[in-house]
């Protein structure tokens, strides 16, 4: 009987690992069922939430393609804009979603890397708040508006001519839709003799004409300038003076040609 009892017990001794074992294993396919389960739920959290925010991204993308790049560029020549893209980042604290905005932005061949972080909550998607290097900004904003007042120099450069106030008038008076296309527009250097000088309103008004015509004003030159130097200038010519007026030529003016913004060359 004694015998018996301990082969008995010798027995469940041999099946305790083999039961154990079978538990482990057990445990093992659970514990990866629902780790799998978790990962398919993260997944496709991420996917609604990516559908959710597709809309929204869009419209930030286009404000900073169509809204901000183009002010910040200012029409100017030597600023290039390339390979536009978007990440997503870390939402902080207190927003539930974040990307990160930018692009390969070009100034005089100086390469500038210009982010802006765009920050949602999901209960306002359409209002999201914006992260950004306001001094690199002002920095390159800055540069874009030296670049640019050059171009506009030159421009103005490579369009101006030199003309007297008889070549000028004669050209308006016998063709003005043939005289806009030459002059109107572009800086011109006016040479004449001083005929009329008055005022009005907060402008000085100089008229050109020349030594074959005394009754009339052939050019009139509006000067809104009121710097002392120019001041000074105009305070100080008398009629018959011989002079040299730079301004912008904007076409016929009933009896003569006008000259706006000018100054003495």
């Amino acid at each position: 009987m004694f015998k018996r009892k301990l082969q008995e017990e010798d027995y469940l001794e041999d099946m305790t690992p083999k039961k154990k074992s079978k538990k482990f294993i057990l445990f093992v396919v659970i514990m990866v069922t629902l780790i799998i389960a978790f990962a398919g739920y993260i997944v496709n959290s991420q996917s609604e939430l990516r559908a959710k925010m597709k809309e929204p991204v869009q419209i930030q993308l286009d404000l900073y393609t169509n809204k901000l790049l183009p002010v910040l560029m200012n029409n100017c020549s030597a600023v290039k804009v390339s390979n536009i893209h978007y990440d997503e980042v870390t939402a902080p604290s207190g927003f539930d979603y974040a990307i990160r905005i930018n692009c390969d932005l070009m100034v005089n061949k100086t390469k500038y890397d210009y982010p802006i972080i765009v920050k949602f909550q999901y209960s306002d998607v359409n209002n999201p708040k914006y992260e950004y290097n306001d001094a690199l900004g002002k920095t390159i904003t800055n540069q874009i508006n030296a670049l640019k007042e050059e171009e506009e120099k030159q421009s103005r450069l490579n369009s101006r001519v030199s003309v007297t106030a008889r070549e000028l008038y004669k050209a308006y008076d016998k063709n003005e839709v043939q005289a806009d296309a030459e002059y109107k527009g572009k800086t011109g250097d006016v040479n004449g003799t001083v005929r009329s000088i008055s005022t009005l309103g907060d402008s000085v008004y100089i008229g050109l004409s020349d030594s074959k015509q005394v009754y009339m004003d052939l050019v009139t030159c509006e000067f809104s300038d009121k710097s002392s130097a120019t001041m000074n200038k105009l305070k100080s010519l008398k009629k018959g003076d011989k002079v040299v007026i730079e301004g912008e030529i904007n076409g016929w003016n009933v009896i003569n040609v006008r000259l706006e913004n000018c100054s003495f060359y």
